[in-house]
């Protein structure tokens, strides 16, 4: 019996866990949240490019200062893009045939000098519930 108390509450934890770090609600540029590692992406879709903005653990402070990020649309066949910067988020290039025929969007980042796992955008985006 208390090894099955003792699940429930790693599971409902976890849940709690996983709703904080924003992937169920929108991020404070308008875009969706992952975090891959000790910081967050949150990738804003404005039409033919796509924004990409480092976010600290607060979900503020976007930067660009030593950082970079490559973006992989996947499908049938990859398509990968080097980002280029602005003053506080990335700007990446949609493949000419925008989404379609793509499965989901791959994000490579590092931030502050701080590497992380890929963050991955299932398509087409939407909000986790």
């Amino acid at each position: 019996m208390k090894t099955k108390i003792a699940i429930f509450i790693c599971l409902l934890t976890f849940a709690t866990v996983s709703f904080a770090h924003g992937m169920n609600k929108y991020g404070p540029n308008g875009g969706y949240v992952r975090m891959p590692g000790a910081f967050h992406t949150e990738l804003v879709d404005k039409g033919t490019k796509i924004h990409v903005y480092l976010l600290d653990m607060s979900f503020k402070n976007p930067t660009v200062n030593n950082s970079a990020v490559k973006i992989i649309y996947k499908g049938a066949s990859n398509t990968e893009y080097s980002c280029s910067k602005e003053s506080d988020y990335f700007v990446c290039e949609k493949p000419s045939s925008a989404l379609q025929g793509y499965k989901e969007i791959s994000i490579s980042a590092v931030r502050n000098n701080n590497k992380a796992i890929a963050a991955t955008y299932n398509l087409p985006l939407k909000l986790d519930k």
